[in-house]
């Protein structure tokens, strides 16, 4: 079983401490861990590592991308702040 640790408990560098400490990072950091938590116990017996990371990632593109939309961005801008957000590795 794996633990996952979002938000203020994530590991990272000394230099990348402060970048992910922002509110929203941490809050996109454990909507990802929720996700990915849900889709591990419904289709891998709660096996988080065996959740796809591309499709999470493509996952948390489309939501950042809805919410956008949602507030009034037109899509072309909508889609490039997703796909900064979470660049397709």
């Amino acid at each position: 079983m794996c633990e996952l640790e979002p938000g203020r408990a994530a590991s990272s560098t000394f230099e990348a401490q402060s970048s992910i400490r922002v509110q929203q990072n941490c809050h996109t950091m454990g909507e990802a861990a929720g996700i990915a938590a849900a889709w591990a116990a419904r289709d891998h017996a709660g096996a988080v590592r065996a959740v796809d990371v591309s499709a999470l990632q493509a996952e948390m593109r489309e939501r950042v991308r809805s919410e956008a939309l949602a507030r009034g961005v037109d899509d072309e801008r909508a889609t490039r702040s997703a796909a900064r957000r979470f660049p397709a590795f």
